[in-house]
């Protein structure tokens, strides 16, 4: 007995885990032997591994042992593993623990017989323990070697529960409920390829350039300090190519379903656009400032980010077994990429990703904090669909910015073989290219060039003005080298007209950089004694 009431330990631990852990009375079909020959089988599926703790009462049945060969239990565990789930497409293992309950302590012979039942080979998938327990001190006897007290030794070394207080856990417990469709998902999955099809047809049916991605408000830490905040919203819907939305379409699909049926839509929408602002704002703080970056990672990340943590804290409905392979499959490899970096590194935006998943991580929190033992979904659900409205507003308001903005980035630049040839060859061409790429600042400084070689100070002077003019073209795709070449080149343009303090003030910004700095032309450089003097 267990000493507050007339149960036996077996019913008490069987109450126990049936209210707290989540264990069930059922037991799979294939399991019928098991069941005849145990007093109490109880199963639960952990993670997708499934975990057959059978009793045997020597407590009401003095002298009872279990029956089974450890071949036939093997057999058990076998037949089984189909109920198992899988993680990254591998079938989870199965556990059958056999605990033989007595008023008596564990004898050698008891020892001796029950060392048996143990796994067929290291390889094998179908884990059998055994153990022993002298119900009058509690003390446990395993035949295998373990880390840490078991389940059951924590249990015994609480205070007693009565039958009543597990009862009502049990009745309280939140009933079982049909999976939610995902509607929120597939909207947001419809969203994102509508978009990138808008993407695609702006870049003529093929892969969307920087130039579509930066006109259609990618992310660029230039462009945000200049006052272009909506592009933190925007590039959370835009991609670079095919494979990028093809990854994140898949990552968001399998993420979305198992957080949207866990916490509900709304609270799932309200994760996705607070993850998707964490990973744009994580992005822009620790982004290199020339980069443009566009992609729905850090709101997928979140996603998948309070899926795990919701999913291993509340453990219902084994989500438990989706949240470790979403975190397993989604959020380590990212990691790895990070910190051991690799080819393709470079072209991911860590700093989003993580973003997000902090974001994720502090909606998960929230989440717990209100959700109740007894309730299928976290409370305050009006709340969630304030923060989902809001995010709807302030992309739409992004859309609108988007719209406003994008003749203004809108522009075709030169192709790159357009000034190759003789200097004769450029010269001749130069007028040509400005009438053909006006928002491009390579045509100008080439005409700049042919008219610094012609002696025609005022028409150098023009064109690389112009050249220069192109801000926010040269600050997006073109590196700052370039633009100094510009400077030198106008700076020996005012010279030639005999304007030298006007000179000094175009090369000011090359004098703030080291004499030797790669970013200063040989040509420049020797301007510099009479321009920084």
């Amino acid at each position: 007995m267990d000493g507050t009431s007339d149960r036996t330990l077996t019913e008490y631990l069987a109450s126990y885990l049936v209210a707290r852990h989540g264990y069930s009375t059922q037991a799979p079909p294939e399991a019928g032997d098991l069941v005849k020959a145990c007093d109490v089988v109880l199963t639960a599926l952990n993670w997708g591994s499934l975990h057959l703790l059978c009793f045997v009462d020597a407590q009401t049945h003095p002298g009872k042992q279990f029956g089974l060969s450890p071949e036939r239990v093997r057999e058990i565990a076998k037949d089984c593993r189909k109920y198992c789930g899988s993680m990254n497409f591998t079938k989870m293992p199965i556990t059958i623990e056999i605990v033989e309950i007595a008023n008596e302590a564990t004898s050698d012979e008891d020892r001796q017989r029950l060392r048996h039942y143990s796994r067929s080979s290291i390889f094998s998938k179908a884990f059998v323990f055994a153990a022993r327990i002298d119900a009058r001190t509690k003390k446990i006897w395993r035949n295998r070697w373990q880390i840490g007290r078991s389940r059951i030794e924590r249990i015994l070394q609480k205070p007693f529960v009565s039958q009543a207080e597990l009862l009502a856990e049990v009745e309280d417990r939140p009933p079982l409920t049909a999976p939610r469709r995902p509607v929120v998902t597939y909207c947001i999955l419809a969203a994102l390829v509508a978009v990138f099809g808008l993407e695609t047809l702006l870049a003529n049916g093929s892969e969307p350039s920087l130039i579509t991605l930066v006109s259609m408000g990618g992310i660029n830490g230039k462009l945000i300090a200049a006052g272009e905040w909506w592009r933190a919203v925007s590039a959370t819907v835009l991609h670079a190519n095919l494979n990028h939305i093809l990854a994140n379409g898949l990552s968001l699909y399998i993420g979305g379903r198992v957080l949207e049926d866990m916490v509900g839509r709304t609270w799932f929408a309200a994760t996705y656009s607070v993850a998707g602002i964490a990973g744009s704002l994580a992005s822009i703080a620790g982004g290199a400032p020339f980069v443009v970056g566009v992609g729905a990672s850090g709101a997928i990340m979140g996603v998948i980010a309070a899926a795990a943590i919701c999913g291993l804290v509340r453990r219902r409905r084994e989500f438990g077994a989706a949240a470790m392979q979403l975190l397993v499959g989604g959020l380590l490899p990212t990691l790895g990429l990070a910190v051991w970096g690799g080819r393709d590194a470079a072209n991911v935006d860590h700093f989003a990703h993580f973003g997000g998943a902090l974001g994720g991580a502090a909606m998960a929190l929230a989440m717990l904090a209100l959700w109740r033992r007894e309730e299928p979904v976290p409370r305050a659900r009006a709340v969630a669909a304030g923060v989902a409205g809001i995010g709807c507003i302030a992309l739409a308001c992004a859309a609108i910015e988007v719209v406003e903005a994008y003749p203004r980035y809108a522009i075709v630049l030169m192709p790159d073989g357009e000034l190759m040839g003789s200097v004769a060859n450029q010269d001749a061409r130069a007028p040509q290219l400005v009438q053909r790429y006006p928002d491009d600042p390579r045509p100008y400084f080439a005409l700049g060039l042919a008219r610094l070689r012609q002696d025609d100070g005022p028409g150098a002077e023009k064109a690389l003005r112009t050249a220069l003019g192109k801000d926010k073209t040269l600050m997006l795709y073109f590196d700052e080298a370039f633009a100094n070449r510009i400077r030198g080149a106008l700076a020996g343009a005012l010279i030639m007209e005999g304007n030298r303090s006007a000179a000094r003030q175009a090369y000011a910004p090359l004098c703030a950089l080291p004499a030797g700095s790669p970013l200063i032309d040989n040509y420049s450089k020797q301007l510099r004694p009479t321009m920084c003097n």
